[in-house]
């Protein structure tokens, strides 16, 4: 530690270290240029009770005067007891805890310390002096938010903080990236809208903090320049992990999509959204990547509050809306209508003599299948309305592909109620326009989850689209071994009636091939569904 400011050695500038914002249970150290002094002040106003003998937790201690000002450096363990008030033991360790910071400057008398003078100060809010020590305020003194809920700033965590200042009306912030990623940015941002979307955003380098704002959804946040608006900044590496401090005024304006926005954290509450990644050359943002590296809180937070009640790093309710649209819509064209479409072109002579309920086993199969694609498609159709409030027009061709194939999908159950007797000679014309139908929606639907795969979110890696080639590939493959198998025992005749003989032959090798459908589809759609939900 280094302390100055004396005026030689008749005057002292002493530092202390209270848990309460006053004079009082303090662990102090006095300056005045020939030696240093410490010391501990329990009650409040009373005279400091001086340690007889320099502390062993105190060494490397030296004392000079130049150019007639004071100046004393020492060396501190990061732990030392002291006895406060009450004769209660009190561990002042700045690497655990928070501390309020106590400076004054006054006269010494017969080699003590007398009352200070005008000249003291009291910082505004408590000081962690390492990044392990921030969160002990959480919710107390301080605002937090965690990601993990919970997690250690320092460890791996992405940790905000947030104190109020109500009669500068400002806010000081502190940015802790996880550990062991120093070139990495992190960010968080203030938006009305739980979704990366017209938001206010504040990022820490190991070289910078950056200021920037996110417009329109999915848009790259564009650089702003920092104004009067940003002041006392400090950025760091410690242990691996960026850390950056600033004070922001309450109110601050961004040009967002509707204009410029005015974002004022004093009279309303805010999402927050973060993220991080490994900054530019510049220190400036990039495009973040894997899932758990950014996310939203799961409500608006109260800045001018310390409840920590947004610091969850939970997931918002549109995202998990959006992540069920995803999973459904998944399910139902990657398993269900696959099993659906290949039981009923390939799997009609199985079963010759079994019924369920009345029906043809393979009917049976289909309509199930195809009325579980029908449900899942339509509560994903309505989840997706739900999570985006709307249509989403800045999300490219992805939901006007995906609204053609909820029409197909609606279209195609409306046809079989309305369909031909099988023996009428209209059933020909049927059979065709259900085909068609149901491979039009059931190809579209492929490029949708591909276009999907691809938006801003979900966010995920590139592989995954190569997952989604591999599960076409797959599909196709199977569906031309099946074509082949099925021509050879006379198991397909779109538009005439099969031989009784039909069903009798490569029994054993459509059984394996259908489980071989059934079993690639669940994988591969379980593969996307759990990178969707990281």
């Amino acid at each position: 530690m280094e302390l100055s400011g004396g005026t030689g050695s008749s005057t002292y500038s002493s530092v202390g270290f209270a848990p309460a914002a006053m004079m009082q249970d303090v662990d102090v150290y006095f300056c005045t240029g020939t030696k240093v002094l410490s010391g501990v002040i329990q009650a409040r106003y009373d005279h400091p009770i001086l340690d007889s003998t320099t502390p062993k937790e105190i060494t490397n201690v030296s004392a000079s005067i130049e150019s007639g000002v004071a100046s004393c450096s020492f060396t501190r363990a990061s732990s030392i007891q002291r006895t406060i008030s009450g004769g209660v033991k009190q561990d002042f360790n700045l690497t655990s805890s928070s501390f309020y910071v106590l400076y004054a400057r006054g006269a010494m008398s017969d080699g003590k310390p007398a009352y200070h003078f005008s000249q003291k100060s009291i910082s505004a809010s408590k000081v962690s002096f390492t990044v392990k020590s921030l969160s002990s305020e959480c919710g107390k003194t301080v605002g937090c938010f965690q990601s993990p809920q919970g997690c250690e700033p320092g460890g791996d965590c992405q940790f905000f903080s947030w104190v109020y200042n109500q009669p500068s009306n400002q806010f000081r912030f502190t940015i802790v990236g996880k550990a062991k990623t120093p070139d990495n940015y992190q960010a968080f941002a203030f938006t009305q809208v739980n979704q990366m979307q017209d938001a206010d955003v504040y990022y820490c380098t190991s070289k910078k903090v950056g200021s920037a704002a996110i417009a329109a959804r999915y848009s790259f946040p564009g650089d702003v320049p920092i104004g009067g608006e940003i002041t006392e900044q400090e950025f760091r590496v410690e242990d691996g992990a960026v850390v950056c401090s600033f004070t922001r005024a309450a109110s601050v304006n961004k040009t967002t999509s509707a204009g410029v926005q005015t974002f004022d954290l004093s009279k309303q509450q805010y999402y927050v959204i973060y993220s991080t990644a490994v900054a530019s050359s510049s220190g400036s943002i990039t495009r973040h990547k894997a899932a758990a590296d950014r996310g939203v809180s799961a409500d608006k937070i109260d800045f001018t509050k310390f409840t920590g009640s947004g610091g969850s790093g939970g997931v918002g309710i549109a995202t998990k809306l959006m992540r069920a649209h995803g999973i459904l819509m998944i399910l139902a064209w990657m398993v269900c209508a696959n099993v659906g479409v290949v039981v009923a072109r390939h799997y009609k002579p199985l079963w010759p003599q079994s019924t369920i309920r009345n029906k043809k086993v393979w009917f049976q199969i289909h309509r199930c299948a195809m009325v579980t694609t029908f449900t899942f498609t339509c509560l994903a159709f309505i989840l997706i309305f739900s999570a985006v409030k709307g249509y989403s027009s800045d999300a490219g061709a992805h939901p006007i592909i995906g609204l053609v194939v909820t029409g197909l999908t609606f279209l195609n159950p409306i046809m079989a109620i309305y369909r031909p007797h099988p023996e009428t000679p209209n059933r020909k014309f049927f059979n065709a326009a259900h085909f068609t139908v149901g491979s039009s929606a059931r190809i579209l639907s492929y490029a949708t989850i591909f276009l999907g795969l691809g938006l801003q979110w979900p966010n995920l890696e590139k592989f995954t689209t190569w997952i989604m080639v591999g599960f076409v590939v797959n599909q196709v493959v199977a569906e031309i071994i099946l074509e082949v198998v099925s021509a050879m025992y006379s198991h397909v005749s779109s538009f005439a009636k099969l031989p009784e003989s039909a069903g009798l032959q490569g029994v054993r090798q459509k059984y394996l091939l259908l489980t071989y459908v059934v079993v690639t589809n669940i994988g591969f759609a379980a593969t996307l569904s759990y990178y969707i939900v990281q």
